[in-house]
């Protein structure tokens, strides 16, 4: 049986990456990280994996509405393909 392949998004400022693909390992997932912008560039890769989580930390210099930000990449990015 495979591992279930998963993507964890990382953004400007996020830093718990490392944390989360550990995580995801201790479950038996296959975790791959990748950035947003190249998520954006490159969408397929979001197809490719039945799990995508978001690393937290501070994204945008956590500065006040930094987490909208990172919404608003993922949003205008990937929106259409993370709704299905």
């Amino acid at each position: 049986m495979s591992a279930v392949r998963a993507l964890v998004v990382v953004g400007p400022g996020t830093n718990r990456d490392p944390d989360m693909s550990l995580a995801l390992r201790l479950a038996g997932a296959e975790p791959r990280t990748v950035r947003i912008d190249d998520l954006v560039a490159e969408p397929a890769l979001l197809e490719s994996a039945a799990i995508a989580v978001v690393a937290g930390g501070f994204s945008h210099g956590d500065a006040l509405g930094a987490g909208r930000l990172l919404a608003l990449d993922l949003e205008v990015g990937l929106g259409h393909r993370l709704a299905d």
